[in-house]
C-alpha cells in the first residue's frame, strides 16, 4: 500500500469518529481501532525507508560539495537545506504513526471504561 493511501486512511477514520460521534459506541470504536492499527502498521514500514532516503540525499549532496572544495560547514548547511523536502515526508509520517499509536491506545482505554460503565448498569458485555 503506498505511503499517500495509508495516510489517507488514517485521516478518514479520524474524521469518521468525530463525524459519526462514535464515543459511546463499543462496536464502532472496536472497529475503526482495527483500522486505525492496520494503517498504522503499514504507515510503519515506510518509515525507516524515508529515513534512509532523507539521510543519501543528504550524504549526497554533502559529498558532492565537498568534492568541489566547499568547506565542512557550507556542505552541512546546504545539505540540509536541500534534502528538506525528504526529512519533512519522513518525520511526519514519523509523527503521523506515532499520534496514531497513541489515538489507538487512547481508544482502547475508552472501551476499557465503557465496559466498566456497562458492567456498574448490570448490562452484558
Amino acid at each position: 500500500m503506498d505511503l499517500e493511501t495509508i495516510i489517507q486512511g488514517i485521516v478518514s477514520c479520524r474524521e469518521r469518529i468525530h463525524k459519526q460521534n462514535m464515543w459511546e459506541d463499543p462496536m464502532a470504536l472496536s472497529d475503526i481501532m482495527t483500522k486505525l492499527s492496520v494503517y498504522n502498521a503499514y504507515l510503519g514500514d515506510n518509515i525507516a525507508p524515508l529515513h534512509k532516503a532523507a539521510t543519501d540525499k543528504a550524504y549526497k549532496v554533502y559529498m558532492e560539495k565537498r568534492e568541489a572544495g566547499q568547506t565542512v560547514s557550507y556542505s552541512e548547511q546546504v545539505s540540509r537545506g536541500l534534502s528538506i523536502e525528504e526529512r519533512l515526508l519522513y518525520e511526519n509520517t514519523q509523527n503521523v504513526f506515532k499520534s496514531t499509536r497513541d489515538l489507538v491506545s487512547v481508544l482502547q482505554t475508552r472501551l476499557g471504561a465503557i465496559r466498566d460503565m456497562m458492567k456498574q448498569e448490570n448490562i452484558n458485555v
